[in-house]
């Protein structure tokens, strides 16, 4: 919990609280998704109840993010949500919220995974290194530059992100 829910959430509050001078409407926080947020693997409780709750808390910021106040201390927007870590004594918009599941990556985890002697899914991990399905770090640092710099604002937080969405794959 503390490295997929708590570092995310503290990191996120004192970029928003108080409001960064430099953050605008163009900026962006991505937060690092996974299939285990929405689907269950046996023996791994932990880390599916932590991307899920990740998942929820990119949904909340981003559903909350509309609080925006001016110097006169007036609400520029309207919001639900009067706990809003996004607001000011000077108008600052707040930054644009996004996730990304970046699939199954080849990291020292997935080797780990692979030579569990009491993992039930290990095969299904060893398979997919054997077929050569396990996406590259390389791939995945090149498709959150795409995200991060080559998406529109509105685009990059309508959704949560797929690397393997072949849709926007020819645009990265």
């Amino acid at each position: 919990m503390r490295i997929n829910v708590e570092g995310p959430l503290f990191l996120t509050q004192q970029l928003l609280s108080p409001p960064s001078p430099h953050l605008n409407h163009e900026s962006r926080v991505l937060f690092v998704g996974s299939g285990a947020a929405h689907k269950p693997y046996h023996s791994w409780g932990g880390y599916c109840m932590s991307k899920a709750a990740l998942h929820m808390m990119y949904q909340v910021f981003k559903e909350e993010k509309t609080t925006v106040t001016s110097e006169s201390g007036q609400d520029n927007m309207s919001t639900d949500s009067k706990d809003s870590p996004i607001s000011s004594s000077r108008l600052v918009l707040p930054p644009r919220f996004g996730s990304i599941r970046p699939g199954v990556v080849d990291t020292p985890m997935q080797q780990t995974l692979r030579t569990a002697q009491d993992f039930e899914n290990v095969q299904f991990f060893k398979n997919l290194k054997e077929e050569g399905k396990l996406v590259s770090s390389e791939k995945v640092a090149k498709f959150i530059d795409f995200l991060l710099h080559d998406t529109e604002p509105d685009e990059f937080e309508r959704d949560e992100w797929d690397i393997r969405d072949a849709a926007h794959q020819s645009r990265w």
